[in-house]
């Protein structure tokens, strides 16, 4: 599908695609350096997964997701570079943000606007023109402000309320276009504090989103990622499966050699009974045979009584008693054998199982379709295509700037333009 078309085809699917997703809540964080974008990402996700500290210069230099769980529901947290870095050229910054909407698309259920208690500048102003002037005029509608250190206004003993009846005016009409949707946080309180306050901006989120049409946010940049990630969507669906058969015909293997050595292992035990049972014969013939010769001897013996020499009469018996030692000898050899032949056919009715096992097992799975290996569900695939841009994989990365390209967005225009010149 060419982009052109997605953008056609894309927002209404899109945004039907997001009312349908309930079980995640995407955001995105913006603000000026030192706004306290990512302590404000590490409080919602309820962990430090986004590096936070006190600097002149932007700690977030590249675009990078965080996720968690808040009961059932999936909360997806992208925090973006501030802008007007001392340290980082805005263009550079803009290349990481245009990151952000792949690794948000569909789109993001809401834009939180990082602002600092008693720090909104002429560059706080430039941000927030920024992002309306780039993302288009309706992103106001999914725009709500998070002002943070909270902690400065207890000091002053004042409320949010009170701070915005001071504020300059350009702080108040930016509160007023975002139709009074704020919330004020400090993300050095202790951690039931900090629940409470995400819980509060949750419920403001889904307040705001259900006002919207129960919606995410999309653009024709969104319509255009979207594309993109759907055909690496499908390469993850086709590499998975091409995983998946490959799997299949190594546990088809698997079998054929599980099957081929146990078949062996009967094989031998078979021999080993066959020989034993040779074994055992012949000892019960050679037993026989010293029986017939203890009776023959006996009978000699019994016959000749009283014209036999002492010394010969002696020899008889030693004759006799040695006789009587080897049959004890052999009825051991043969109670020994006995034992092996019942220890080998338990072994032999294992061997026996098992090969009957694994051909029920083989039989289940006869097509190579049938054995199951793994399951990829939607949410995992696009896990994996998110992944890809938050890691700037080459193919699906540049693919995705050269789609924001042809979006035909000036900033974007040039920050890829810039970009791709490097690759």
């Amino acid at each position: 599908m060419s982009v052109a078309a997605s953008r056609s085809v894309s927002r209404n699917d899109i945004e039907t695609d997001c009312a349908e997703d309930g079980g995640e809540l995407r955001m995105v964080l913006v603000g000026r350096t030192g706004s306290g974008k990512s302590a404000t990402g590490n409080t919602i996700l309820g962990e430090n997964k986004f590096v936070a500290m006190v600097s002149g210069s932007s700690v977030t230099v590249n675009c990078s997701r965080g996720e968690t769980y808040h009961g059932n529901r999936l909360l997806l947290v992208a925090d973006t570079p501030g802008l007007f870095d001392t340290n980082h050229l805005n263009f550079e910054v803009t290349r990481e943000i245009s990151k952000c909407v792949g690794m948000t698309s569909p789109g993001p259920h809401a834009v939180l606007l990082v602002i600092a208690i008693g720090r909104y500048t002429k560059e706080e102003q430039d941000t927030v023109q920024h992002f309306i002037q780039h993302f288009g005029h309706d992103v106001i509608r999914y725009m709500m402000i998070v002002f943070t250190r909270e902690d400065s206004l207890k000091q002053e003993q004042k409320t949010i309320e009170e701070f915005l009846e001071t504020a300059p005016s350009e702080l108040k009409e930016i509160v007023r276009k975002c139709e009074n949707r704020y919330i004020c946080v400090d993300n050095l309180a202790n951690e039931s504090e900090k629940k409470r306050k995400v819980n509060e901006l949750i419920t403001k989120i889904d307040d705001m989103v259900e006002k919207n049409g129960g919606v995410c946010y999309t653009n024709e940049m969104y319509a255009a990622a979207e594309d993109v990630l759907a055909r690496r969507m499908e390469q993850i669906r086709a590499e998975f499966e091409q995983d998946q058969k490959r799997e299949r015909r190594k546990l088809h293997n698997n079998f054929e050699q599980d099957i081929h050595a146990l078949t062996n292992e009967r094989s031998k035990l078979e021999d080993r009974m066959a020989r034993m049972h040779w074994e055992k014969d012949y000892s019960e013939k050679e037993k026989q045979t010293l029986q017939m010769e203890m009776v023959r001897i006996q009978q000699q013996k019994e016959i000749s009584q009283g014209e036999m020499e002492e010394g010969e009469n002696r020899q008889l018996s030693e004759r006799i008693a040695a006789l009587r030692r080897r049959e004890v000898l052999l009825n051991q050899q043969l109670q020994q054998k006995e034992r092996q032949r019942l220890l080998m056919l338990s072994d032999l009715e294992k061997a026996n199982h098992g090969i009957k096992q694994k051909r029920k097992e083989r039989g289940r799975g006869s097509s190579l379709g049938s054995y199951p290996i793994g399951h990829l569900d939607e949410k995992t695939v696009r896990q994996k295509a998110r992944d890809d841009v938050e890691n700037k994989s080459p193919n699906i990365f540049t693919e995705l700037l050269e789609s924001l390209k042809n979006v035909g967005i000036t900033f974007l225009s040039k920050a890829i333009k810039f970009f791709s010149n490097l690759i």
